[in-house]
């Protein structure tokens, strides 16, 4: 009797784990998409999220543009523009650099060059 008991708390033991596995498997998938192209935004802007691969600053405090990798290893130039980028300053910007935490900027296209609305970590 009590090995039936075990076996029975075996079973399911592997039956939860493998239920929360499936579960994991489904929210990463849902939640990161299916890659990091960029998502058409309201008034024609784009958004796309990758990691920071260079900072150019204009000042101490004033962004000039930034060159982000999506997961698809795709390469995206932004130019600030006069997007008003507060809490993101170059150093600020480096530090995501090497920290290797992404960031989503949302943008729109003027003249052949993609120019910055905002931007969020």
């Amino acid at each position: 009797m009590k090995e039936k008991l075990w076996e029975a708390a075996g079973t399911m033991y592997l039956r939860v784990v493998l239920a929360m596995a499936i579960l994991t498997v489904v929210i990463a998938t849902v939640s990161c998409g299916s890659g990091s192209g960029p998502t058409v935004e309201p008034a024609g802007q784009e958004s796309v999220s990758g990691f920071i691969q260079e900072v150019e600053a204009r000042s101490l405090l004033e962004l000039g543009s930034l060159t982000i990798v999506d997961q698809d290893g795709i390469r995206w130039v932004f130019e600030a523009g006069d997007a008003d980028l507060s809490g993101f300053t170059p150093s600020h910007l480096r530090d995501h650099m090497l920290s290797g935490a992404p960031v989503t900027v949302t943008f729109h296209r003027e003249d052949g060059v993609m120019v910055m609305d905002s931007l969020s970590d």
